[in-house]
């Protein structure tokens, strides 16, 4: 009786290491994935054509 005990434990530990596994590789996942949209997102903005003070020159105002 206790040695089936003891092999409920280690299964129960088995399958919580096995679980643990597939949280860590979505974790790593989910955090490559941001860093890959970050880049992508800081080199698109920086390769606009006009720079950050050119944007659009107001027109004078109507009364003036």
């Amino acid at each position: 009786m206790a040695e089936e005990q003891v092999q409920v434990e280690e299964q129960a530990q088995e399958e919580s290491k096995k679980k643990g596994g597939k949280v860590k590789k979505f974790f790593l996942f989910a955090i490559l994935a941001a860093i890959a949209a970050a880049a992508v997102r800081f080199f698109r903005g920086r390769s606009s054509e006009f720079e950050e003070d050119e944007w659009q020159e107001l027109p004078p105002p109507a009364g003036a």
